[in-house]
């Protein structure tokens, strides 16, 4: 589920420079409260409590780390991660469940399990802008692509499919028969795979996202509960019903490389941003393992149960001074992104010696491009590898940040 970042920028108004700080946050929500736990993914520590007002079920973080979203009790409540307040509460389908956000964090869209549909929400207005009907099924998780342009919704009880949204008109693309009950999805950090978690069977269904078809599956060793994927797309990590081991699977070879003893009964899993550990919510606890050495390092103890469904640890860089009004997103624009050679910048303005500078996912500036004038600049790949970069516009007293992927 997907490429995940998370730092804090600060932007100095005298320097002009944007200093990162390796913040990673985890929302964590509780079976029987209405809290949500506010943890430290670098100490492993609950350092605050949100109230919500419901049960929480899933949770999806913004882009830019600047909000995260709560689903629960037929709601979407919308949390300010800077102040930790609730700034909206969005009414969404009957038993509301999984939650993606879009990778450019305009578009949030919510599984609802037995309104039989999808709800698309507007995330500058905090409304329900569409809502997609699927025809049947219960839809439960949902991946979607990182150019944004496909969402997967799984569907259980007795559909057992996998539909695909055409996120322009909100549509239905096609609709894909896998396995018994696939209950979670995650995708490849290049877009590539679709991986579908049959939770009725021991099962893992591979779906192209270039054809939408179900390429290929694979036994696993029991009932999946939950499925992961590494940064690099190299490593599964998957839990089982009644178990307490995450397995960790070769993506190309589909076989065991490794077991990581768990508490009891793990059901959601979430890498934090740089991609080193892996937290683990099992029945009464929240784990965390190291994914480097594939060893359990913390377990947070959790009296009222960790519901930890969803992308629940921030995922991009949230950059003070950054300005998040629509007209300030749109200012520039990346084509084609993700790309393999070359992109082209386009900016809404002229500018005047202006600087893009290029950072990874560890806030270090990869390429500068110093002297920019007029609307357009291509960039090219040259040295850099694949994977997610942050492409910043410094134009005057102001920083315009746009995710980009090189495949």
């Amino acid at each position: 589920m997907k490429n995940k970042i998370s730092l804090v920028a600060a932007f100095f108004l005298f320097s002009f420079s944007v200093t990162f700080l390796h913040a990673q946050t985890a929302y964590v929500g509780e079976f029987f409260s209405n809290y949500v736990k506010v943890i430290n993914a670098a100490t492993h520590t609950i350092t605050d409590s949100i109230y919500i007002g419901h049960m929480v079920e899933w949770t999806a973080v913004s882009p830019d780390g600047s909000k995260v979203y709560f689903v629960g009790a037929d709601t979407v409540t919308v949390v300010n991660t800077a102040s930790k307040s609730i700034i909206a509460k969005i009414p969404v389908g009957y038993d509301a469940s999984g939650i993606v956000v879009s990778p450019d964090g305009s578009k949030v869209y919510v599984s609802n399990t037995l309104d039989y549909s999808v709800s698309v929400i507007n995330t500058t207005t905090n409304s329900v802008d569409a809502t997609i009907p699927l025809g049947g099924g219960s839809p439960f998780d949902l991946a979607i692509t990182p150019d944004g342009s496909k969402v997967y919704v799984a569907s259980t009880n007795m559909n057992n499919t996998v539909t695909v949204l055409n996120t322009i008109n909100n549509s239905v693309i096609t609709t894909l028969t896998v396995g018994y009950i696939p209950e979670f999805l995650c995708i490849s950090p290049d877009g590539s795979k679709v991986y579908v978690a049959n939770a009725g069977e021991e099962s893992i269904y591979i779906i192209n996202t270039s054809t939408n078809i179900v390429s290929d599956s694979f036994t696993v060793s029991g009932n999946p509960s939950a499925i992961e994927i590494s940064n690099d797309g190299a490593k599964l990590y998957i839990a089982f019903t009644n178990d307490a081991f995450v397995k960790v699977y070769n993506a190309t070879s589909k076989t065991i490389i490794d077991s990581v003893a768990v508490s009891p009964d793990p059901h959601g899993l979430s890498l934090t941003p740089d991609g080193s550990k892996l937290y683990v919510a099992s029945l009464l606890h929240l784990d965390v393992i190291n994914v480097t050495s594939s060893t359990l390092i913390a377990s947070i103890p959790m009296p009222n149960g960790p519901s930890a469904f969803g992308d629940f640890i921030s995922t991009y860089p949230n950059v003070t001074g950054l300005i998040r009004s629509p007209a300030q997103q749109n200012a520039i624009s990346v084509y084609p992104n993700p790309f393999s050679n070359q992109a082209i910048v386009t900016f809404e303005e002229e500018l005047n010696t202006a600087t893009i500078q290029m950072k990874d996912v560890q806030g270090k500036t990869v390429k500068t491009i110093t002297s920019i004038q007029g609307r357009q600049v291509t960039i090219s790949k040259d040295e850099l590898s694949r994977g997610v970069y942050f492409l910043q516009v410094i134009k005057s007293q102001n920083i315009f940040t746009k995710r980009v992927i090189i495949e």
